[in-house]
């Protein structure tokens, strides 16, 4: 029955030491010769691509299944954050969603029909019944957050001139779609930041706001996409476009809706490799202060991006 028996596959624990033939016998020839014990206990671990465990499929699931959760929930959700902590830039650290806890998250699909029921052949102010009608309100309303966003926001996102962009709010109906969707996407994303959908959180940053006409991060983020749709951004290439875009990526962001951040994020960046910002040959032939724009909205995209 001992002849019958399968041989190892590998050489006994003697031969591989000594370095020398095994003809795999039990026991082998050369352990007979020398008298010694002929065992087959070392364990080789084989060359070549290990198969994995699967724990980081486990770990891609259970991150999804989280999102998931977060998207049908009531409460608010840090999974935004918690999926992009280590590339997110510094004002999404502890930021919460501006939603109140009694409202849930819309979904991409809610979003896209919500955005496509606007009819972008009327003008931009009469785009939502609530402030059809209010163009004087809304300038003052808007200045009132852009005022908000230079005393709390700028000194990390100092990539505006505040006094121009002020004196803009206050003309909206003279200004081309492009300066209107930058105001529109920097007060939304201030809303969005500030946490000033939420009772809880932004009580207190309401005070200086006019009460009408009553507008919402999400009304705000509406109607900057609705401006961006009545122009083409490609033959339109400005600061203005891509510092839009980058708002629209902080407002998404702190909705908890990496999809459309994301999104909004690379168009910034791939308008900003358009105009040349990323070389220094895109700074020759400029005046300083548009260089010192330029760098400016550089690193905030350098620093958001890593």
């Amino acid at each position: 029955m001992a002849g019958n028996r399968e041989k190892p596959r590998q050489a006994c624990d003697s031969c591989r030491f000594r370095k020398v033939k095994c003809d795999r016998g039990q026991p082998c020839k050369n352990c007979h010769a020398a008298d010694l014990l002929c065992q087959y206990l070392y364990n080789i671990n084989r060359k070549g691509p290990k198969e994995g465990k699967g724990r980081r499929q486990l770990e891609l699931r259970r991150r999804l299944a989280d999102f998931g959760k977060s998207s049908s929930s009531s409460s608010s959700s840090s999974s935004f954050q918690t999926m992009t902590q280590d590339a997110a830039p510094l004002w999404f650290e502890g930021a919460s969603s501006s939603r109140s806890p009694e409202s849930p998250t819309p979904t991409s699909t809610q979003v896209i029909t919500q955005h496509n029921t606007f009819n972008t052949a009327l003008p931009l102010i009469n785009q939502l019944p609530e402030i059809s009608g209010q163009s004087s309100s809304l300038s003052v309303s808007l200045i009132a957050h852009i005022q908000l966003f230079l005393k709390i926001l700028f000194p990390i996102m100092p990539v505006i001139d505040g006094d121009e962009l002020l004196a803009d709010a206050g003309r909206l109906e003279e200004l081309p779609p492009s300066r209107y969707a930058l105001i529109l996407a920097l007060c939304a994303a201030t809303r969005m930041q500030l946490g000033m959908d939420n009772a809880l959180i932004g009580e207190g940053l309401e005070v200086d706001i006019p009460p009408e006409p009553h507008l919402t991060g999400e009304m705000l983020i509406s109607l900057a996409e609705t401006s961006l749709r009545q122009y083409n951004v490609i033959d339109d290439m400005t600061l203005d476009s891509i510092l839009t875009s980058f708002f629209l990526f902080a407002s998404y962001g702190n909705l908890n809706n990496p999809r459309h951040a994301w999104f909004y994020l690379n168009q910034s960046i791939s308008l900003a490799q358009s105009m040349d910002i990323t070389h220094e040959t895109g700074y020759h032939d400029l005046p300083d202060m548009e260089r010192e724009k330029r760098r400016r909205v550089f690193w905030l995209l350098f620093v958001t991006e890593r």
